[in-house]
């Protein structure tokens, strides 16, 4: 599943003026909507909870929809889908396969944009 991230302080004025994803063009409503979770390394810069790695352009970046906490790909496939062991690496919240939302993926030529997290 693919996602778009957005400003919460932008985004719901659109939504209330719009009613329409401004990335897609479809019908959007702010009940669909949900937090994100990044976290920060001591430097300040974003990074995978988990393994630590520091979110770049070239990373693979996905977020757990029930929980909202943003992992690399790589934690996510290794540590959920590896073990089959579908619950949040922080939470322990329990998620099925399209909870798993991807934010980033430079290798999909679809997903161009990258989050510029820096």
């Amino acid at each position: 599943v693919d996602g778009h991230v957005f400003d919460i302080a932008n985004i719901i004025p659109y939504l209330k003026k719009k009613k329409r994803n401004p990335v897609t063009g479809l019908p959007l409503s702010a009940k669909e909507l949900f937090p994100l979770q990044w976290h920060k390394n001591t430097d300040g810069e974003f990074v995978c909870p988990i393994l630590q790695k520091v979110f770049t352009d070239n990373s693979v970046i996905c977020a757990i929809k029930t929980s909202g906490h943003v992992y690399s790909k790589e934690a996510v496939t290794k540590l959920n889908f590896g073990t089959k062991n579908l619950t949040d690496l922080i939470s322990g919240e329990p998620f099925t396969r399209a909870d798993v939302i991807t934010l980033q993926d430079p290798n999909d030529n679809a997903r161009v944009r990258p989050l510029h997290t820096r």
